[in-house]
């Protein structure tokens, strides 16, 4: 942790804020802008909304000019002060597939990293990758699967065209859950129940077959 890089350190200021920029993060912080160019429309307030699609625009703008990787297929978390990639790809290195961020080839670049074996583990996506030196598929965030980046990251690849990529994933998350049932995390070689079980932010697993990313698996009414 490190004192903020603008503000005048004293007792209220202390080296409290990280020094590494991640892709899942500040792409969730474009989805904010772009829902409040959303509440700024309904609302009349067209003024606003522009001002909040600029910078959603210079923030795309800049995740693919800084943190872009095209040797690993997905976006990579940067050095603040120096904005240097580190060369350990995650799986929010995709997240922002559901922002919008990756223009038409890098998104067709990051479905092919998603097939290649490191993250096409037996239950996708890990949160590191297989090749990674640290990987150990139950290890908490180093290896492991959470339903939630995997909805995500499914979203993102059907808003992007590429449907049966997004069922591939889905549909492995879901067909996982309904034999070993829902919980906060996954092993993503045995896809074992891991965590708390029937955490709140896993019913992304039902939200996968609300929002039709899977064929195999579809919700009715009773």
């Amino acid at each position: 942790m490190t004192p903020h890089p603008v503000r005048s350190a004293g007792p209220q200021n202390g080296a409290w804020y990280g020094n590494i920029l991640i892709p899942a993060n500040t792409s969730y912080l474009l989805l904010s802008e772009l829902s409040l160019v959303w509440i700024a429309n309904i609302l009349g307030e067209h003024s606003i909304a522009k001002r909040r699609r600029a910078r959603y625009a210079r923030g795309v703008q800049s995740m693919r000019t800084h943190m872009w990787s095209q040797s690993q297929g997905c976006f990579l978390a940067v050095q603040r002060d120096t904005l240097r990639q580190i060369q350990s790809p995650t799986v929010g290195g995709f997240v922002p597939l559901m922002a919008r961020v990756p223009t038409a080839a890098q998104a067709t670049a990051m479905a092919s990293a998603l097939a290649k074996p490191e993250w096409a583990t037996s239950l996708p996506v890990p949160t590191v990758s297989s090749k990674n030196p640290g990987y150990i598929s139950s290890e908490f965030w180093r290896g492991d699967v959470w339903p939630a980046p995997n909805y995500q990251i499914a979203s993102g690849l059907a808003a992007y065209g590429m449907r049966s990529e997004a069922a591939r994933i889905a549909e492995l998350t879901v067909s996982n859950a309904l034999n070993v049932g829902i919980s906060e995390r996954y092993d993503s070689g045995s896809g074992a129940a891991l965590g708390v079980k029937g955490l709140g932010m896993s019913a992304t697993i039902i939200t996968m077959m609300l929002d039709g990313l899977t064929s195999r698996y579809q919700l009715r009414k009773i």
